[in-house]
């Protein structure tokens, strides 16, 4: 019996193109808020710049809210990273 833990399964075909489609919204929507206000910007706007159909926004997404937030984690993280103690 081998005592080694088991390797790391890769993401399925599927799983990958859920995490790029994640990121091309997110991406999309970094540069919408950064022309237009939170506000002012739209889902359809956000699913427009990100290539993708608005119906496939709400398949990874229940609002912009959650996007915005999903955001604003990215971004505590990465800035969190970065501290040294």
């Amino acid at each position: 019996m081998n005592a080694s833990a088991p390797a790391s399964k890769a993401p399925s075909l599927r799983e990958a193109q859920r995490a790029l489609t994640r990121e091309r919204l997110r991406q999309g929507a970094r540069a919408l808020f950064s022309e237009r206000p939170y506000l002012e910007a739209t889902i359809d706007e956000i699913a427009l710049r990100s290539g993708v159909a608005r119906a496939t926004f709400y398949l990874h997404y229940d609002s912009k809210r959650a996007l915005l937030r999903d955001l604003l984690v990215e971004a505590t993280c990465v800035h969190v990273k970065g501290l040294t103690y």
